[in-house]
């Protein structure tokens, strides 16, 4: 796993995509980063009837987003460093495209050979858009390389404790060191845990093993395990991060493993774990 280099910012200028791009920036200048800064802007369906109309508004639509983008860019370094001491100023490429989000990022992250997303959360729907937002779970699950998703409502930017939430997958010891390797410049704790609940299937490997198996690898990050058991594998999360407090909780793909134990379960509140702290969802 190579250190990340370029880092694609998705934006729709709302507060929740600048919160997001300002996490990013701060991430960047820790890694060592560029950043492609994307607003994606949809065809003019209303006037699709009138080829040319939709033409236009689709080409005001962009210019206007082309002007707000260097202010957008302008703004959240200005605060940022109001707050933070930066050890490079992270170079930022604004781009402005039309189409899909999902489409579009998915694109971009092999075009530009991006090695990670970046963005916020928004809006509530159901299941997984519960927790992220439909635009957010889509690029979820298209996505090339991994997502770092950052909630709207974080109070502080940092990355000193890391969780990993394993569900003992025989591919999990990789995975685990991939998000090592790729977060080693934050000199961070890194705490595997696995919740085991009633709804557990038979495991390829147990904890213990996996603890022997990554003793003799260098994970560049000081590691320790955890497991704990609850009924109910988001609170059990929850606890944990709480306990810990857990700066950055990492998972291992949108479509299978812990992730998909808590998106394919009924969700009948916004999970507090995925409002208050960012997640990165590896590929």
């Amino acid at each position: 796993m190579k250190h990340i280099q370029k880092i694609i910012v998705p934006t729709d200028f709302s507060e929740s995509s600048s919160r997001a791009f300002s996490y990013a920036l701060w991430f960047a200048d820790r890694v060592g980063a560029s950043i492609d800064l994307l607003h994606i802007v949809y065809p003019g369906t209303d006037v699709m009837d009138f080829p040319a109309m939709a033409a236009q508004v689709t080409k005001v639509q962009v210019e206007t987003a082309q002007q707000v983008m260097q202010a957008f860019t302008n703004e959240a370094l200005t605060r940022l460093q109001s707050t933070t001491d930066f050890e490079h100023v992270p170079v930022v490429r604004p781009r402005v495209d039309v189409g899909t989000p999902a489409t579009l990022v998915s694109a971009l992250a092999k075009e530009l050979e991006s090695d990670l997303v970046v963005m916020g959360t928004r809006g509530e729907h159901n299941r997984l858009e519960v927790a992220f937002g439909s635009v957010t779970t889509a690029i979820l699950k298209r996505s090339p390389v991994p997502v770092l998703v950052v909630p709207s409502e974080l109070d502080a930017i940092q990355i000193k404790t890391l969780g990993y939430a394993t569900s003992l997958d025989e591919s999990d010891p990789y995975h685990i060191w991939q998000a090592a390797q790729m977060l080693s410049p934050f000199n961070a704790f890194l705490k595997i845990v696995h919740v085991r609940t009633s709804f557990d299937d038979k495991k390829n490997i147990d904890l213990p093993a996996l603890e022997t198996f990554l003793a003799g690898k260098d994970l560049a990050l000081q590691v320790s395990f955890h497991e704990s058991t609850d009924t109910d594998i988001e609170e059990g999360l929850e606890n944990f991060v709480s306990l810990h407090k857990v700066d950055l909780l990492i998972m291992y793909s949108p479509k299978r493993n812990v992730f998909e134990r808590i998106g394919h379960r009924s969700l009948t509140r916004k999970m507090a774990l995925f409002s208050h702290i960012p997640i990165l969802v590896m590929k």
